[in-house]
């Protein structure tokens, strides 16, 4: 959603994306291929793309039949960019020269990375796909997340990094797309260093067990406490009501609590901005009957273009 309103405007653009997902039919390919997961990076080349409307739908085109069922055309493209160049980092730029891309998609690492899920009773689960599908999760409640074995992080996300005049973190899946980035070795760090000013896009819902009953100030300190206090400077937040048919349907199937609320009243750190805008699209999200994970997904997201022109006021202060 950033990137798709952001390109419109006269930014140079990278994107950093987690290579931690093993479901649906990233998953698939992953396991059977040793490919890096390709779905993160393909929703953003598409968000950043220029070309023909068809050739969009095409790459998003999941088919629905056979042993390609449920695989999206991009995620097979990408798979055999990175086998035919040798490095998905590189299968990922060719990909975007086809979508005359207004911008670059970056891997956080080129090695695989497992993710370790900390319950809150202390049961560990392995794999990000569990995020998706563990009824524990419902249950117990997540506590943190770590990689089964230390990844290092590639050198052009770390220079995407300390190149930025502003970081963007987030929207999306916390604890499946946006946390994982902070695990890979180096990446901390390179953002505590950056000159950049850091934004956080807070999340306008929640998911069971994961962000059960979140408001703005525990998305901040979750971020935080992998930045540190202090490092993130601005904060935007969806002032705009949502629905009551689409949180009915929400807390059916997150839980109650599933709206995120801002307590003005609630200490953040000192000098961090919060930014209220009214930032979501109005219609419900319907995604392809065979996508594994639909289920699964944000059916309630922000609109790119009124995000990313907050994100520029932001940029231009």
């Amino acid at each position: 959603m950033v990137l798709s309103g952001l390109k419109k405007y006269p930014v140079e653009l990278s994107a950093i994306v987690s290579v931690a997902d093993d479901g649906g039919s990233t998953g698939r390919l992953r396991s059977q291929l040793g490919v890096l997961p390709q779905g993160d990076a393909r929703e953003c080349l598409l968000a950043l793309g220029n070309c023909e409307p068809w050739l969009e739908e095409l790459l998003a085109y999941r088919f629905e039949a056979g042993d390609l069922k449920g695989h999206a055309v991009g995620n097979l493209l990408l798979a055999a960019l990175e086998k035919a160049s040798g490095s998905f980092a590189e299968g990922s730029q060719r990909l975007g020269k086809i979508l005359q891309a207004s911008g670059q998609v970056i891997p956080v690492s080129e090695d695989a990375m497992t993710l370790q899920i900390e319950l809150s009773n202390g049961k560990i689960l392995i794999g990000e796909t569990n995020l998706d599908f563990s009824e524990e999760i419902h249950q117990f409640g997540m506590k943190d997340i770590s990689l089964s074995a230390p990844v290092q992080a590639c050198q052009p996300a770390l220079q995407a990094i300390a190149q930025a005049d502003l970081i963007v973190l987030g929207p999306g899946d916390v604890y499946g797309s946006v946390l994982p980035i902070f695990l890979a070795e180096g990446i901390v760090e390179a953002i505590k260093k950056a000159n950049a000013k850091v934004l956080m896009v807070c999340n306008p819902t929640n998911r069971k067990g994961q962000t059960s009953n979140f408001d703005l100030a525990a998305y901040v300190e979750l971020f935080e406490k992998r930045l540190g206090s202090g490092r993130i400077n601005y904060v935007i937040y969806n002032n705009a009501p949502i629905p009551e048919f689409l949180v009915k349907e929400l807390e059916a199937k997150e839980g109650e609590g599933c709206v995120v609320g801002f307590d003005q009243a609630k200490k953040l750190a000192e000098g961090l901005q919060i930014i209220q805008a009214p930032i979501l699209r109005e219609e419900k999200i319907v995604f392809s009957k065979d996508d594994a994970i639909a289920a699964t997904r944000a059916f309630i997201q922000f609109d790119g273009d009124k995000l990313a022109k907050v994100v520029m006021e932001i940029l231009e202060k």
